[in-house]
């Protein structure tokens, strides 16, 4: 699946940016302000409508100024905190219907990564998920570990264990 992309000029530069890198865009007057993963803010001629006929599926209009990516969004409270933690204010009045369109896109997007094969090699994987790449989220692989009464061990019990283990392997061996 190839990566949307969005096109445009900014201060006399063309500027290709990945859709999913972009947080939030905001509008002043016919000014369209894209707020960037990388922490750049890009300023380009484009009205709010435009950007949400093509590139709106994967965005939640906060108001009528903003729209923000809810692959960003990392929590909706009192504000929308996003992955990168900057904070966006909204009207408390909209909050009900700003949650239903985060779960909904939320819900799309990992269907729509769902329905993918899965990655054959670390490149590939790495290319699949890159989505991820600015959510401060961990994936990690855990080892649970056994005592001799068959519960659940900590990292210090198991270190333990290992420890006495390999005492009496060596003793045995010796």
């Amino acid at each position: 699946m190839e990566e949307k992309t969005i096109t445009f000029i900014s201060k006399r530069n063309t500027y290709t940016i990945p859709i999913s890198k972009i947080l939030y865009l905001t509008m002043k007057k016919q000014d369209a302000f894209i707020h960037v993963a990388d922490g750049r803010v890009l300023k380009t001629r484009m009205t709010l409508n435009e950007f949400s006929e093509k590139y709106g599926e994967d965005f939640i209009k906060l108001n009528r100024g903003c729209l923000v990516s809810a692959m960003a969004i990392y929590s909706v409270d009192k504000e929308i905190t996003l992955s990168n933690g900057e904070v966006l204010s909204y009207s408390s009045y909209h909050k009900k219907g700003i949650l239903s369109k985060f779960r909904s896109k939320q819900q799309m997007i990992i269907e729509r990564l769902a329905d993918n094969d899965n990655p054959s090699d670390n490149e590939a994987y790495h290319e699949h998920y890159k989505c991820f790449d600015n959510i401060p989220i961990v994936f990690a692989d855990i080892e649970m570990m056994f005592n001799e009464e068959s519960q659940a061990a900590d990292w210090n019990s198991v270190t333990e264990m290992k420890l006495l283990q390999t005492l009496k392997t060596v003793r045995l061996n010796s």
